[in-house]
């Protein structure tokens, strides 16, 4: 395995190269202050993020294009860690290598960094529908 880190100003990127899997895994992770109020919050903010997006509105078209990417996947995980508190969007999709389609990895990256900064809103709001149905699950 080889293991790489990139420093930016406002953020990192490490890498790990490995030949076992034929998987490609990508974590983006936010960090903040933890309060009982916010991992509630931030649970729920994560969860209606992966559940669709501006450019696939619908659970349904949000799921087609993750068929679409050879059944990417991608799921918020919020958790405390001290007196931090991390949200995790993560996102598995088959590696590249194993595509024929030359822009494979940009459509994966693409879908992922859309779906985080464009989530599905209406006027100052998440979708209602999508809401709700988020609001029910965390109810039971």
């Amino acid at each position: 395995m080889v293991y790489k880190s990139y420093e930016y100003d406002s953020f990192r990127i490490f890498t790990i190269q490995t030949d076992q899997f034929k998987n490609a895994h990508i974590e983006v992770v936010f960090q903040g202050d933890a309060s009982t109020s916010k991992l509630t919050e931030k649970s729920f903010l994560s969860e209606i993020m992966c559940f669709s997006s501006k450019k696939y509105p619908t659970r349904k078209d949000f799921v087609i294009r993750m068929e679409e990417l050879y059944n990417a996947y991608l799921y918020g995980v919020t958790s405390k860690v001290g007196n931090s508190l991390l949200t995790n969007f993560v996102f598995d999709f088959l590696d590249p290598y194993y595509v024929d389609e030359a822009s494979y990895l940009e459509d994966c990256l693409t879908f992922l960094f859309d779906t985080i900064m464009h989530p599905n809103m209406e006027q100052n709001g998440f979708d209602y529908k999508s809401f709700q149905i988020i609001k029910s699950r965390f109810r039971s």
